[in-house]
């Protein structure tokens, strides 16, 4: 049974490390990545299933994960890969959120419950949603 590859990208460590390993637990391959050229040479050699980002990444350029999303959209073999966008940045969210869903991401404002991520995770893997007992644990 294929077990689907999700790269998560994003800057704070203890956020990569919690969610993978409920990602993991969950019965996902995960690979993380905390800046724009490792997530991006992970992305093209491995064609994940689907990509966790967080748009602001600390380490270079502050639109970082906008500046790789774009990137990926425009090489054909990745563009297809479905994105979650996640990050904290709700202000920035409320104004570029349609803009990024046109883009054909989806949308998760940290923080969030588990059930929200698996939900959207579900959404864009295209599959039905699981029985979890992860329960309402707050991601930061």
């Amino acid at each position: 049974m294929h077990q689907p590859l999700i790269v998560i990208v994003d800057d704070d460590l203890s956020f990569l490390e919690f969610t993978k390993d409920v990602l993991e637990d969950a019965g996902y391959n995960v690979r993380c990545c905390q800046d724009m050229a490792a997530a991006y040479d992970v992305i093209r050699t491995q064609r994940p299933d689907l990509i966790l980002l967080d748009l602001h990444l600390s380490k270079g350029l502050r639109n970082e994960g906008k500046v790789l999303l774009d990137l990926l959209r425009a090489t054909p073999i990745l563009a297809h890969i479905p994105v979650i966008i996640c990050s904290g940045d709700r202000a920035f969210l409320a104004a570029k959120g349609e803009r990024l869903q046109k883009k054909g991401c989806l949308v998760l404002p940290k923080p969030f419950e588990l059930p929200m991520l698996f939900d959207l995770i579900d959404r864009a893997l295209g599959s039905a949603p699981k029985e979890r007992s992860q329960g309402e644990r707050v991601v930061p």
